[in-house]
């Protein structure tokens, strides 16, 4: 999809507006990879940076993956755009991320993937609005945001703002 995004950006431009425009928000998805480019952040009205799970998994363990999501965390903080950690696993990335401001996680430590009619059940019971509290986790609420669509709950980390 970016790719098609790239071969005529002021059309692209003038599409995302117009969702923006319906009060559908906009993500860059995979934020730090393939065509996520700084020069987009100027360009595209967007919403949102999702950190690519690439970045996520090690950030625990490795400075230079911290030191990026921490990077691309106060970036987007600054430009006032929402940050969604995707690939969450465990309690030390989720504490890293709710740490240092960021807006949501998804990923298995918060919620597996459910098949549609499971989500539709989950819906009409409101659970993703109010899932269980994780051990240690900030309290929060989960948002029936991106996620919902890939069959994860996001995880508001109360930060918003």
């Amino acid at each position: 999809t970016e790719s098609l995004l790239m071969k005529n950006v002021d059309d692209a431009i003038k599409c995302l507006r117009r969702f923006r425009e319906a009060g559908i928000a906009v993500s860059i998805d995979d934020f730090g990879t393939g065509y996520s480019s700084l020069g987009y952040l100027r360009q595209f009205p967007i919403d949102a940076l999702k950190i690519d799970r690439s970045f996520v998994k090690d950030l625990h363990r490795s400075d230079d993956d911290a030191a990026i999501c921490a990077a691309i965390i106060a970036m987007a903080r600054e430009l006032k755009l929402r940050v969604i950690a995707e690939g969450v696993e465990n309690e030390e990335q989720l504490s890293f991320l709710t740490r240092h401001r960021c807006d949501l996680a998804q990923g298995y430590f918060i919620g597996r993937p459910v098949p549609a009619e499971k989500l539709n059940e989950l819906l009409a019971a409101d659970v993703l609005s109010h899932p269980p509290e994780l051990d240690d986790a900030p309290a929060s609420r989960s948002s029936p945001g991106p996620g919902v669509a890939s069959g994860t709950a996001d995880r508001l980390l109360g930060t918003a703002g």
